[in-house]
């Protein structure tokens, strides 16, 4: 939430509803945050709780290494684009203190009156279940396993991060 702060100060406004943006990494958050508020649901539904907990860190930690980090030089240029992050980032987060509220009751309380200036997040309404792009997830899974990959082989080549790469090439097997 400090990253989202340091780029804006206004409020989010929840009946706005989804963001919407043609950038492809906001619709593959979205996606994933649509497929994480289900899993939460439909677990605290059935009283699964450590299920429910586990989907929520999972989705927090993507939104942390993937999404806030390939974000970072869009929000920091400025326009269209930045704004459209910020937009998605800061749902993203009114979204996740909503859903962690019966885990972490204080800390959700506070991320939600900070972000939208509402009373409490106890009071605000449960969002409804949406469907998620399971094939645009799918791709950004194989992507980040290609990345990892890349990663992996620079570190184990004392290659640092920073240094470019002049080219770099996969093979896939049939089908993906």
């Amino acid at each position: 939430m400090s990253f989202y702060r340091m780029y804006t100060q206004e409020k989010v406004d929840e009946s706005q509803g989804v963001p919407q943006s043609t950038n492809t990494l906001d619709k593959w958050v979205m996606s994933r945050l649509a497929a994480t508020h289900k899993t939460v649901t439909l677990s605290l539904d059935k009283y699964a709780t450590p299920s429910a907990a586990r989907a929520i860190q999972e989705f927090v930690t993507e939104l942390s290494t993937w999404y806030t980090r390939r974000s970072r030089d869009r929000i920091k240029e400025g326009g269209l684009e930045a704004e459209q992050a910020l937009k998605t980032l800061g749902y993203a987060l009114v979204e996740i203190s909503k859903m962690m509220a019966p885990f972490m009751p204080f800390i959700s309380e506070h991320f939600y009156k900070d972000l939208t200036g509402k009373t409490s997040v106890h009071l605000a309404k449960w969002s409804e279940i949406r469907e998620s792009d399971a094939a645009l997830e799918s791709s950004m899974t194989f992507l980040q396993a290609l990345v990892e990959k890349a990663l992996r082989l620079r570190k184990e080549s004392n290659m640092k991060v920073r240094q470019p790469l002049s080219e770099v090439q996969y093979v896939t097997g049939e089908g993906q």
